[in-house]
């Protein structure tokens, strides 16, 4: 092959490279003067300019450890189901219940919910899309539909991220809720990505660990979390990952977002519980992340450490983002709760949950 054709190859398999990695749903990472505010908070490097935890964390893979998951992708292996087989997952069709006074929950899948606390309607951790990923030609799909009508979103109250991935944090449902919702309350350098996508400066709050701001009568904590964050191969723990409580009147809520356990839910639970509920990350665990997430066990020690009195586990059931069989989360928590006597809600996607509904462990579930 002549050598101006191979150039030519290689000019347009760059430039199609470089095209592809300033799409903008990979975001914009914090500005010179959000960095320069960042310096001198103590989950901060000033020297690397990224976050980090207050313990410490493996967040990253080697190259063998790479090398091993990529293997057991691969691998076929007819005892381990990592989608459901048909569509096996319900979607509970009846309509919502309006009732400003309580506190209720839907779970959207995944990590999605949306709350209403004592009036104050959230969105957390909202995706829309059909992946989870920079581009929707490619990454981890949907095992069902996303199970509510989203034009049914408006006048939101506020929209809560937990971290900036993909599973998480989402260009098209950002974009589809710009002026629809009133705060978009997010962990520290999270708001650049907002901008980008355009949503008004005005609407943005950005917190940091044990930060509040208050939405009419309910109080939204940022809380400490065990995580990393970043949405591509460089720049990596640029903004912050948190969990969140939600304190209003009568009624507390606690969210986990993405994390390993450690002593901060002793304290979380400490300072702002009990919580009426806990909803804690329980599924995509692996041995070679356990620093990042949650094994089931670890979610029942959390629920415990947080004086919570009801559970609801979330990032499960919707996306194929570990090794394991994809409702072995839900299984393995069920038979973990029975032990403690941990009362688990395992709601349908878009299923009405009253938090102060009598809770009966059922016999079989749904997924069951």
């Amino acid at each position: 092959m002549k050598m101006w054709i191979l150039g030519l190859i290689s000019v347009i398999v760059l430039g199609t490279g470089i095209t592809l990695f300033q799409a903008p749903s990979f975001g914009e990472n914090p500005d010179k003067h959000s960095v320069e505010s960042f310096s001198n908070l103590s989950n901060y490097n000033s020297k690397k300019k990224k976050f980090k935890n207050n313990i410490e964390t493996k967040t990253a893979f080697s190259f063998k450890d790479f090398r091993k998951v990529s293997k057991e992708y691969s691998k076929k292996d007819d005892s381990i189901s990592r989608k459901p087989n048909g569509n096996l997952i319900p979607i509970d069709t009846t309509e919502w219940q309006k009732n400003d006074t309580s506190l209720w929950i839907s779970w959207l899948g995944h990590s999605s919910q949306y709350v209403n606390l004592e009036g104050i309607t959230i969105l957390i951790d909202p995706v829309f899309s059909k992946r989870c990923s920079p581009f929707q030609w490619v990454g981890s799909k949907r095992f069902h539909p996303f199970p509510h009508d989203t034009t049914d979103f408006n006048e939101i109250d506020a929209v809560v991220i937990s971290h900036d991935h993909y599973d998480h944090l989402d260009i098209k449902t950002i974009r589809s809720l710009s002026k629809k919702v009133s705060q978009f309350i997010v962990p520290l350098g999270v708001g650049g990505h907002l901008k980008k996508w355009g949503v008004s400066q005005d609407k943005i709050i950005e917190l940091n660990w044990w930060d509040s701001v208050k939405v009419d009568h309910v109080t939204f904590y940022c809380t400490p979390a065990r995580h990393f964050s970043g949405r591509g191969i460089t720049h990596q723990n640029e903004t912050l990952w948190a969990s969140w409580s939600f304190v209003g009147q009568k009624k507390r809520l606690f969210y986990s977002g993405d994390t390993g356990y450690f002593e901060a839910f002793k304290t979380i639970g400490e300072r702002l519980g009990p919580f009426d509920i806990a909803v804690i990350q329980t599924g995509a665990y692996d041995s070679l992340w356990a620093d990042i997430h949650m094994f089931p066990t670890e979610v029942i020690q959390t629920f415990k450490d947080l004086k919570a009195e009801k559970l609801i586990p979330v990032h499960w059931g919707t996306f194929n983002l570990a090794l394991h069989d994809w409702k072995e989360p839900a299984i393995w928590l069920k038979n973990a709760s029975k032990n403690g006597n941990i009362p688990v809600i395992f709601p349908k996607l878009n299923e009405q949950v009253f938090v102060d509904d009598s809770i009966h462990l059922k016999k079989k579930e749904w997924f069951e």
